[in-house]
């Protein structure tokens, strides 16, 4: 899934596009707090500044939204000696664009703070002791505004979000190091005609693994999408990479299908979708928004259906699945992902071809 892009100003740069500044890194942090003279937001700009090293050497890049106008910010970045661009919003629009809350009220907020859990309120009491030595600032926005954070790629694509359920519920600069490079999930599965495989495992034949999430063996969309991988399928090999392509279909009805296309790939047979539910590849819910905005990629796609006479055979699992990938090395460090946001968002067989 896409993050949505946005328009930014710094302290000291007007008209900042988003899709341009993650271009910088690998990853880039979007972490959303409140405002230069909250005390505890700067604690937390304090030891994101201490890590800077240690983001550089990841590849990631943090960028900081707050609530405060540009010569707060500027003056704030200058005293603590930040190594990373503010984000200024005091009208609160980046907040709003990102569905980032406000726990309204101080009542709800000291609500939402009485329920942290434990590890939740430790790291909340050593905070504290630190924002003893700090000097509150002035007020700017939303004084019960929760934070968040959005992990991004370096082509928009939303890695990983948080929304914040009371003020310690956020990670520390360490946390957020720890989470780079992003791995993905172990788990075992079955093929069309082996039982209990792990990925783990599987990842270490290639150097590559693309890790394709479509609908069932019915769907004629996902048809032609296998058959033009197995057409390339001697380019992958050449390129040291391999497919598995996860369905929502019984495993007797992948292995027909298989031999039917005559598939150099494995099936992972998930009629469960517990695959999808574990990497968070979502449902469109309806047709509408399966197949929205339908582009030159999809009229193209429908024809090739037609004249090639691939049928729509049995349904199975979700029918308003979307579709996503995941290109994982031998380590299953994802290297990149997607999640489509339509049937028609993602790459063209020689696409997947191109990100090796």
């Amino acid at each position: 899934m896409k993050a949505l892009d946005l328009t930014f100003d710094t302290p000291f740069e007007h008209g900042v596009k988003l899709s341009d500044y993650v271009k910088k890194a690998r990853y880039t942090y979007v972490i959303f707090l409140r405002y230069f003279g909250c005390r505890s937001c700067q604690i937390d700009m304090i030891d994101l500044a201490a890590a800077k090293e240690q983001f550089k050497a990841k590849d990631a890049q943090v960028l900081v939204v707050l609530q405060s106008a540009p010569e707060v910010a500027a003056e704030g970045s200058k005293q603590f000696e930040l190594p990373f661009d503010i984000a200024c919003d005091p009208e609160a629009k980046l907040y709003a664009l990102y569905n980032v809350p406000s726990a309204g009220s101080k009542e709800a907020m000291a609500e939402r703070n009485g329920a942290m859990n434990e590890a939740q309120a430790a790291k909340m009491a050593a905070k504290r002791e630190r924002m003893a030595d700090l000097v509150h600032g002035a007020y700017e926005g939303d004084e019960y505004q929760l934070p968040a954070y959005f992990l991004l790629d370096s082509d928009m694509e939303l890695l990983r979000q948080h929304r914040a359920e009371n003020m310690g519920d956020m990670p520390t600069s360490d946390e957020y190091l720890e989470m780079l490079p992003l791995y993905a999930a172990d788990f075992t599965f079955n093929t069309q005609s082996e039982k209990g495989l792990k990925l783990s495992d599987y990842a270490k034949k290639a150097d590559r693994t693309f890790l394709i999430f479509l609908r069932y063996f019915g769907c004629s969309s996902c048809q032609l999408d296998m058959i033009d991988l197995a057409d390339c399928y001697d380019q992958f090999k050449a390129k040291n990479a391999q497919v598995l392509v996860v369905l929502q279909s019984d495993p007797a009805i992948a292995r027909a299908g298989k031999d039917k296309f005559e598939l150099p790939f494995d099936i992972v047979c998930d009629p469960d979708m517990a695959l999808y539910r574990l990497y968070d590849v979502q449902s469109a819910g309806d047709y509408a928004h399966l197949l929205a905005n339908p582009g030159e990629k999809w009229a193209e796609k429908k024809s090739r259906i037609e004249a090639m006479g691939l049928e729509h055979g049995e349904y199975e699992g979700d029918e308003f699945q979307l579709p996503a990938y995941f290109l994982l090395n031998k380590d299953l460090e994802i290297v990149k992902c997607h999640r489509g946001a339509t049937i028609e968002d993602m790459p063209l067989a020689d696409e997947y071809l191109e990100l090796l």
